[in-house]
């Protein structure tokens, strides 16, 4: 199912909180969701490595956050 809030980080937030299994953005800005991929990665869940970007603080990038057992699927799909 597709899902859209209107924003990033409260969809991230909806991951943490289980409301959501799954979110991905093909690009944000650093501000807009290091809290949130925070918060899915100590309720035990997993996000992508946003700041393995050397350029995230300008340029932003990728963002991939999900349950641990929902992560392999949803990169497999991102990656297609």
């Amino acid at each position: 199912m597709f899902h859209r809030s209107g924003s990033g980080a409260l969809s991230l937030a909806y991951v943490a909180a289980g409301r959501l299994i799954g979110y991905f953005e093909p690009h944000m800005n650093v501000w807009d969701c290091a809290a949130g991929m925070l918060l899915i990665e100590e309720a035990g869940g997993r996000a992508i490595n946003f700041f393995a970007n050397q350029d995230y603080l300008r340029n932003g990038g990728l963002v991939v956050g999900a349950t641990k057992g929902v992560y392999p699927a949803l990169m497999a799909i991102i990656e297609g």
